[in-house]
């Protein structure tokens, strides 16, 4: 339980722009960057889409890019929000996948996701196969009993 007491109130007023001035100020400078990168990030991407190289892009326009191949899902070298987002990404079927997103710092990333390679289990190694059944398992012991118990619910006949 939490218990709160009111100790003091505060009349309604209008505040002066003095006392506001700053927050006003912060929030307005903050809004217009805002508004900047969401045009920027729209023309990056859509340049990306219109056939330019990624590496291209960042050059003309100054910035940080990094080409990552052959990841894999927990792969350390990368950063894991970007990973994380590119793995929830549809395998590209013909022409590469476009998107971007903003990290947790605000960051905007642009992504581009040329190939999935599809996993092997007859080629992977034993701890990898434990991993791999230890995480499905559960997966789909739920299922059953979700369905188990759907089935049950539809079958079931009531009467009053």
């Amino acid at each position: 339980y939490v218990v709160l007491r009111l100790q003091e109130e505060f009349p309604v007023r209008q505040m002066p722009l003095e006392e506001v001035y700053k927050q006003v100020n912060e929030s307005l400078i903050s809004a217009l960057a805002q508004q900047r990168i969401d045009q920027q990030s729209a023309t990056l991407l859509a340049r990306i889409k219109n056939g330019e190289s990624v590496e291209d892009v960042a050059k003309s326009l100054g910035l940080d890019w990094q080409i990552v191949k052959d990841s894999r899902r927990g792969a350390v070298n990368t950063d894991s929000e970007i990973n994380a987002y590119i793995f929830q990404l549809p395998a590209p079927s013909e022409n590469p996948i476009v998107e971007g997103f903003y990290a947790g710092n605000g960051d905007f990333i642009a992504v581009q996701l040329t190939q999935v390679t599809m996993g092997n289990f007859d080629t992977m190694g034993a701890e990898q196969k434990n991993m791999l059944r230890s995480i499905v398992e559960p997966a789909y012991s739920g299922r059953e009993i979700l369905s188990y118990q759907t089935t049950l619910v539809n079958q079931a006949d009531v009467v009053q």
